[in-house]
């Protein structure tokens, strides 16, 4: 019994770790082409809609945002971390100018299942909840895409539109900092369209160095490299200059970190570098964490 309760308690774990690396959505395909074609048909010849840019208006709800849009753009910012103080009467109405801050409360939306949704010009189908859960929709000619995401992870689908076989699958870690670059996670899967399985990888268990151990690795790549540059091409320099010199590239560059995986499945760190004149990627076996090749480029002025 005891043995019993264990293997039940890792398999729970291992549930709740996969639910963690992956969105899934209420909806179905067939849903998604449903609720576009209800928005559409409650739009037509409703003199309360307002299309403008590439949105869908009700006059009611514009007027009323339009009203209260400072106290909008306030919340708006305070629930993203703002300082309150930070919120000055100048600052709103500087704001003013980014109409998205306000205007999307004004948003014509109709509800399924608890969502509240709109449907876009560009053909894009939005849907968000109370849980802050939002699903985009975007339908294409051959190949409509899916993307869930709250404040922690997303996950992006592809669908073939001739069958509406899962053509990839991708979950990503997103960055708590604004700029920052979101992280692959959990299981990518990607299908022709019969659905036979073309790629597959786990990012977590197919790939056995951390992200530091990586960069510390990369960093003593780049650094070899560009010393070597520096001495090539520039006759008579001290190796105390270009050391110095090596050190202040190293400190100034910018930095991206991404997993791959190749063509014969093997795990790989790419690894770029760039200054305001170059950019120079890695990439590394994952596995020896050995270079595999570097590439120089020189930024257009």
């Amino acid at each position: 019994m005891y043995i019993k309760l264990i293997t039940l308690s890792f398999f729970l774990i291992s549930l709740l770790v996969n639910a963690q690396n992956k969105l899934t959505s209420p909806f179905s395909l067939t849903d998604y082409q449903n609720m576009r074609t209800e928005y559409l048909d409650a739009i037509k010849h409703n003199h309360d809609i307002v299309h403008e840019g590439r949105f869908y208006y009700s006059k009611r709800k514009l007027d009323s945002v339009n009203i209260i849009k400072h106290e909008i753009i306030r919340q708006e910012w305070i629930r993203k971390g703002v300082d309150p103080s930070a919120i000055t009467k100048e600052v709103l109405q500087n704001a003013e100018s980014n109409r998205q801050y306000y205007l999307q409360y004004a948003y014509f939306t109709k509800n399924r299942k608890g969502y509240d949704f709109y449907y876009s010009d560009d053909s894009k189908l939005i849907l968000f909840n109370n849980k802050d859960l939002t699903i985009e929709y975007s339908f294409a000619k051959d190949t409509d895409s899916e993307y869930l995401h709250n404040k922690k992870i997303a996950t992006a689908n592809q669908y073939f539109n001739s069958n509406g076989q899962l053509k990839r699958t991708d979950s990503f870690i997103l960055p708590s900092q604004e700029g920052a670059e979101k992280e692959i996670t959990g299981l990518s899967k990607e299908y022709n369209v019969i659905g036979k399985l073309l790629f597959e990888a786990d990012w977590e268990k197919d790939f056995k160095h951390s992200k530091a151990k990586v960069i510390a690795a990369s960093d003593q790549l780049i650094q070899q490299y560009i010393l070597n540059n520096i001495k090539r091409n520039n006759d008579g320099i001290s190796d105390i200059q270009a050391k110095e010199m090596t050190a202040n590239y190293l400190k100034y560059a910018q930095k991206t970190i991404q997993k791959l995986k190749n063509d014969d499945k093997v795990s790989i760190w790419f690894v770029a570098y760039w200054t305001v004149t170059s950019r120079i990627e890695l990439k590394i076996n994952d596995k020896t964490l050995q270079l595999i090749n570097i590439r120089d480029f020189k930024m257009q002025e």
